[in-house]
């Protein structure tokens, strides 16, 4: 049965100079509504469904003005969305048309505006020419009453269902006659026929009978689709499995023994799906339904045919195919419009023939889908062809073209981006990517972590970041890092107010010449460890942008830029940070370090942070306060060419670890630690080893040494011809001090005690000299 109703459409009035004033369309329409009776299947009979279908408003207006007519404008109605409701098991069909075969726009006389031929975009649109769209973009002709086109389409009931979004426009001309132009339309709701159903069992489950059949296989390629028979009546039933049959069936869902059946047939290396129904659905979990099917063994190749297979109900949709090299996916009627998530879908896949494999993503219909995440994470695809898919409700986009490598093209124009909140490494380790087009069509006003978004790309000697919104991003760690080819950078047009986390930004850039940061605004930022970690291809780095009030943590800051020779650190405030580890490990040539603005109260970790700058001569720190620092390992280790150490500001209070502190320190002839207490000192591992000057004065008349118990090759290989103690310098804590002594060829005891390699390098001789007590220490007059 179909139930019709109708509207009109109004419009467009000429000026007798021939000057259209206005155009109007009221759209009538007239709905189709066939409501089928219950299908004839034997019993049990089935109740006939219901369908009805709305909509939002009755008429869909576009005006002209006079100075449009005469430019020939071209403009659209808004948006009309036509609502369904049915409770048809198997879901409804929408339909558009013209309410008769003549399709243009009249005006009452002889003037007309006819529908387009074929489908244009609306840059394209000839005089005088109007057609519907379903993106608002791409325009379609005007279908005859004889021919409707399918503009919706849904497998499952609805209620309110809004599953498309129709735009009108047109484009007028100066000559067009006066009057107003009008045609009705008509939308028509079908309810799809209604077929007998079996089930499936999740994905997991399904997987691992398809790996057993496939192992029966084993050895040759092998093709999965669904079966419309078996081998014989009774093939399946009676055994829960044998080599070739497996019932495979979601508990609950039918009172049939064994309505869906895995089974292979080893002739033809085929695995079936067979089913005496009509429809076989997937499970809503479908995750993993695919993946790894020959579980990594052997280079076999899989086709797979989805014809016949129902996946309008599945939810989880996660790791589909997984670790598959695939020669070929035969898609049919993939309408997955109830998938949630879609994560990994193709991650590893291995296309037999990666320039012959394509995904059709027309027939996947994902506008409910929030999780893309990882969805091509190390997919072998040398080509991806985005049209067609649904991001409409897309919240994550993690890693979804990651490690990519044999892609060199990415087009994400068709991306809606609009909901999508995380973008982490969603390009990153795209090694062979040479063009990501369209990237400034990517709405990321909601994005708020874009962390290794573009993370280790090849290929790729700059970026165009300016049309990225960044207003609600808060953390940007590691977005460019190792993104090696990179040469320049500007981010002059990004707005980082909110950002938190910059951590690793920047590392691993090891070509990055050019990094304009003059629009970043780093109030916020509480992370900026490994920041700038790696970078070799720039002498300086401009830092006077950086608002660094909020950081915490700045461990490995500059570590292993080896080219910079200087750095203006002077609008550094340091009041907050707590972490300086590393933090200009391996800058090995600056000479001049002026730490000046540092004020560190809450610093508590200064390991290793400046190890090996080894050209060093010159470091300023005067306003280090170091009272909660428990950290200081390795702190000054590999400054060798550092000639005077003044350290007498230290407080050490807290210290519990100085192991590896003047470590490879061969040029310091002053240093002086009269401030230091080591009274909570527990590792001295190492500290002066390969240190000191040769027949340097080494004063420790400060330490107390009672906690310590590692003092591993203290002093081993140091060079210092007198080492100043105290009473307090004892090690009955040690319980490791091997090496302590050893190599020290200069070293004299105050009683004149030389070091020898033949007297213990324990910390037997960690004593002042004196007559009837050998050591090697002396006592400070």
């Amino acid at each position: 049965m179909e139930l019709n109703k109708g509207l009109k459409q109004s419009g467009l009035r000429v000026w007798p100079e021939m000057l259209a004033q206005g155009l109007r369309w009221a759209f009538g329409l007239l709905w189709a509504l066939p409501v089928l009776a219950s299908m004839a299947f034997g019993s049990p009979v089935y109740a006939a469904p219901t369908i009805s279908v709305s909509l939002p408003a009755t008429s869909a207006d576009i005006d002209f003005s006079m100075s449009e007519v005469r430019s020939s404008a071209f403009k659209k109605s808004a948006a009309i969305q036509p609502s369904v409701t049915t409770d048809n098991p198997q879901g409804f069909t929408l339909y558009i048309s013209s309410i008769d075969e003549n399709t243009s726009l009249d005006n009452g006389t002889y003037d007309h505006i006819n529908s387009i031929a074929a489908g244009l975009n609306e840059t394209a649109f000839t005089q005088r020419t109007w057609g519907y769209s379903l993106d608002g973009t791409n325009f379609n002709p005007i279908p005859k009453a004889s021919n409707p086109a399918k503009i919706a389409e849904s497998q499952l009931p609805a209620t309110n269902a809004t599953l498309a979004s129709v735009t009108f426009g047109a484009k007028v001309a100066p000559d067009l006659y006066e009057g107003t132009y009008q045609k009705e339309i008509v939308f028509t709701a079908i309810t799809n026929a209604i077929k007998t159903v079996s089930y499936m069992d999740t994905g997991w489950n399904t997987i691992t009978r398809l790996q057993w059949l496939a192992d029966q296989n084993i050895g040759h390629d092998i093709t999965i689709k669904r079966g419309y028979s078996i081998p014989y009546p009774g093939f399946c039933e009676n055994i829960a499995y044998n080599n070739k049959c497996f019932a495979n069936i979601a508990a609950g869902t039918s009172t049939d023994a064994y309505e869906t059946i895995l089974w292979t047939d080893t002739d033809t290396h085929t695995i079936y799906f067979y089913s005496k129904k009509d429809i076989i659905y997937v499970n809503e979990d479908a995750k993993g339904m695919f993946n790894d099917i020959k579980r990594s063994s052997d280079s076999t190749n899989i086709t797979i045919d989805l014809t016949g297979l129902d996946f309008s109900k599945a939810k989880d949709l996660s790791n589909l195919f997984t670790k598959n090299r695939i020669k070929s996916i035969e898609w049919g009627n993939f309408n997955i419009e109830s998938a949630e998530t879609v994560s990994k879908m193709f991650r590893d896949v291995e296309p037999t023939d990666p320039s012959n494999f394509s995904i059709d993503f027309t027939k996947f219909n994902t506008r409910n889908v929030t999780d893309f995440s990882y969805m091509f994470n190390g997919s072998k695809i040398s080509s991806l062809n985005l049209n067609g898919i649904d991001t409409r409700n897309a919240t994550n986009m993690a890693g979804m073209f990651s490690s990519m490598n044999n892609l060199s093209v990415l087009d994400v124009a068709p991306l809606n981006t609009s909901n999508v909140t995380d973008m982490s490494s969603m390009f990153a380790s795209l090694h062979n990517i040479a063009d990501i087009q369209n990237l400034s069509s990517l709405d990321t006003s909601k994005v708020e972590n874009m962390s290794s978004m573009f993370s280790d790309i090849g290929g790729l000697t700059s970026l165009d970041l300016s049309g990225l919104n960044t207003s609600s991003v808060t953390n940007m760690s590691y977005m460019f890092s190792s993104s090696a080819a990179i040469t320049d950078l500007d981010l002059t047009t990004f707005d980082t107010h909110a950002v938190e986390d910059m951590s690793g930004m920047f590392s691993g850039m090891t070509n990055l010449s050019n990094l304009n940061m003059s629009g970043l605004d780093t109030s916020s930022v509480t992370n900026m460890s490994y920041m700038f970690n790696g970078i070799m291809g720039m002498s300086t780095i401009d830092l006077s942008p950086l608002n660094t009030s909020s950081v915490i943590d700045m461990t490995s800051m500059f570590q292993d830029s080896k080219n910079l020779t200087h750095l203006d650190l002077s609008g550094f405030d340091t009041t907050h940070v707590e972490n300086f580890t590393s933090m200009f490990n391996g800058v090995n040539n600056i000479t001049t370090l002026d730490l000046t603005s540092f004020h560190t109260p809450q610093a508590t970790d200064m390991s290793s942070m400046f190890m090996d700058m080894s050209s060093l001569t010159n470091l300023i720190m005067p306003n280090f306060d170091t009272s909660n620092v428990a950290q200081m390992y390795a702190l000054f280790n590999g400054l060798t060419s550092m000639t005077t150490l003044d350290l007498s500001h230290f407080n050490t209070s807290q210290v519990m670890s100085m192991g590896a502190m003047f470590q490879n320190t061969p040029q310091l002839s002053h240093l002086n630690l009269s401030s230091f207490d080591t009274s909570q000192v527990t590792d001295m591992s190492s500290m002066f080893e390969e240190g000191m000057a040769d027949n340097s004065i080494l004063d420790l008349s400060s330490f107390d040494t009672a906690q310590v118990n590692y003092a591993y090759g203290m002093f081993s290989n140091a060079r210092p011809r007198t080492i100043f103690v105290s009473n307090s310098f004892v090690l009955d804590s040690v319980d490791e001090a091997d090496e302590l002594f050893s190599g020290n060829n200069n070293l004299i005891g105050g009683n004149g005690t030389a070091f020898s390699a033949s007297n213990p390098t324990n910390k037997t001789y960690a004593r002042i000299d004196e007559p009837g007590t050998p050591g090697y220490f002396t006592r400070k007059p």
